[in-house]
């Protein structure tokens, strides 16, 4: 099935405002949909992960609320696939995996606050 044809991609096209998020926008995308989210560029400037050192992490988001973190390794592509590289599904256990079990002193200032907040709080589930 061509991108074009799912139900979502009209709305998600014509979302000008994610257009400045590049690659990362429909992963922003996605997450205001799940957790319906008022202000995504607030979550965006507090969640994105962008760097060399953030072992394949491209955001970590906490919803206080409802106990929750996501940790996600986006991929949009700009042509029409089946499905993601099968790399990505490693990628994102190598994400995991990193930001549940490393000291906060490993970890990127950048990201410290999401990473220390997850490990330290009440998260009752990590999507």
């Amino acid at each position: 099935m061509k991108q074009e044809e799912y139900t979502y991609f009209s709305n998600f096209s014509s979302r000008v405002d994610l257009e400045r998020y590049g690659v990362n926008s429909l992963l922003l995308y996605s997450v205001q949909l799940k957790y319906d989210i008022e202000d995504i560029d607030e979550v965006a400037t507090t969640s994105l992960v962008d760097g060399g050192d953030d072992k394949k992490t491209d955001l970590v988001y906490i919803d206080i609320e409802l106990g929750e973190a996501l940790i996600a390794q986006g991929f949009m592509s700009q042509k029409d696939r089946g499905e993601a590289p099968a790399n990505k599904a490693c990628d994102l256990n190598i994400s995991v995996t990193w930001l549940l079990t490393r000291e906060l002193d490993e970890i990127p200032e950048r990201i410290w606050s999401d990473v220390a907040f997850s490990q330290q709080a009440d998260i009752q589930k990590i999507s």
